[in-house]
């Protein structure tokens, strides 16, 4: 992660970060089938991989505009894309019959949100937040011939905190 942060004007002061990760992983299994009487009915071997990138970036501004109350703009943003492979590869016994299917998937998360809040200062121990969230997330995942599903869904919420510190 990348993180910046900048004091402005009147004791207002802007913060950013930036993010990405990355995960990838491998995997190769055998299952062995017997029946009731332990003979060896069907075996497969499956083979699997996966990547997945994700991208962030959220930030701050503060303004305060008294002693004990600040209004807080902030944002969140990130995308993420996963591809998947599976190869299977089945045999039955006694019949030797063999069947092999493999998956390409891809799916992807993207997420929006921004807030606007008032923060204050109740005292030394006690502050309150009171302010409005909207949130965006979109989704889609598919497997060529198979599936293709796109879904997006926002919501707008209060926020209503209030926050006790204890020494």
């Amino acid at each position: 992660d990348l993180s910046w942060e900048r004091r402005l004007a009147d004791s207002a002061k802007l913060s950013m970060n930036l993010g990405w990760s990355s995960l990838e992983r491998s995997g190769k299994f055998h299952f062995w089938g017997r029946d009731k009487d332990s003979a060896l009915r069907v075996h497969r071997y499956v083979a699997g991989d996966a990547d997945e990138n994700e991208t962030r970036f959220h930030g701050k501004y503060l303004a305060p505009y008294s002693a004990a109350h600040v209004v807080s703009l902030g944002w969140e943003m990130s995308h993420a894309l996963r591809h998947e492979n599976r190869d299977e590869q089945e045999q039955a016994f006694p019949s030797q019959q063999a069947d092999q299917t493999a998956h390409a998937y891809q799916a992807s998360v993207r997420k929006l949100a921004a807030y606007l809040q008032d923060e204050w200062t109740v005292n030394a121990r006690w502050s309150g937040y009171l302010g409005l969230r909207m949130e965006n997330i979109r989704s889609a995942s598919q497997e060529v011939g198979f599936f293709d599903v796109h879904k997006s869904t926002s919501m707008l919420s209060p926020i209503v905190q209030a926050v006790w510190k204890v020494d």
